[in-house]
């Protein structure tokens, strides 16, 4: 695994951006919802997604 490469570092920061907005809407009285809960629900739109588009979205790309 190459962790130098741009992928990589835009995975750290959209991890720390994922965080730092739970941590925002827990702080706002939002706390029925984990952390662990939080990452499959960024992936819905807000009219709605299949469960299928999610395990889609969900995949790694081949290599």
């Amino acid at each position: 695994m190459d962790l130098s490469g741009l992928g990589y570092l835009m995975f750290i920061a959209s991890c720390a951006a994922a965080d730092r907005i739970f941590r925002a809407v827990h702080d706002a009285g939002c706390d029925d919802v984990t952390i662990a809960q939080s990452r499959p629900l960024m992936g819905i739109d807000a009219d709605s997604t299949r469960l299928g588009a999610l395990a889609k979205r969900s995949r790694r790309p081949a290599r």
